[in-house]
C-alpha cells in the first residue's frame, strides 16, 4: 500500500501534486514515521540526481528516514538497491536503463516498508 502511495505521489495521480522521487517516498511514509512537512519540503533539492554525491533521490530519502528512526541498516539498503538498479547513483541508473525512476521509487519504498515491518516485530 505505501509503495503504491509513493508512486502516486511521484507521478501526481489521484489529485496529488507531482513530487520528486525523494519527496514521494517521504510523503508516502509521512504518517508511519512521523515525518514533518518541513522534512518533505527540504527534499525538494534532492530529486533528478541532485542528492548528495549524485545518489538516487528516492534512495537518499529512504536512507535519511532510516537514520531518523535510528535504524543502522543503511549500508544494507544501499546494497539491496544497487543490486536491483545496477547502481545507487542517479546518472548511472539512467544510463543503464535497467530500472526507471518509478522503479527506483518503488524499490526505495519497498525497502522502507520492509524495514518498518521488521522493526515492528
Amino acid at each position: 500500500m505505501l509503495v503504491k502511495k509513493a508512486v502516486v505521489f511521484f507521478i501526481g495521480l489521484e489529485g496529488n501534486p507531482r513530487l520528486n522521487c525523494g519527496q514521494a517516498v517521504a510523503q508516502a511514509f509521512k504518517e508511519k514515521f512521523g515525518l514533518s512537512n518541513d522534512f518533505i519540503t527540504a527534499l525538494d533539492s534532492t530529486g533528478y540526481g541532485k542528492a548528495p554525491e549524485g545518489v538516487c533521490g528516492a534512495l537518499y530519502a529512504a536512507q535519511i528516514i532510516l537514520c531518523q528512526i535510528g535504524n543502522a541498516k543503511t549500508k544494507e539498503i544501499f546494497k539491496t538497491f544497487s543490486d536491483h538498479a545496477g547502481s545507487v547513483y542517479c546518472s548511472d541508473i539512467r544510463k543503464l536503463r535497467k530500472v526507471s525512476c518509478v522503479g527506483c521509487v518503488k524499490k526505495a519504498a519497498s525497502i522502507l516498508n520492509a524495514v518498518q515491518l521488521s522493526e515492528k516485530k
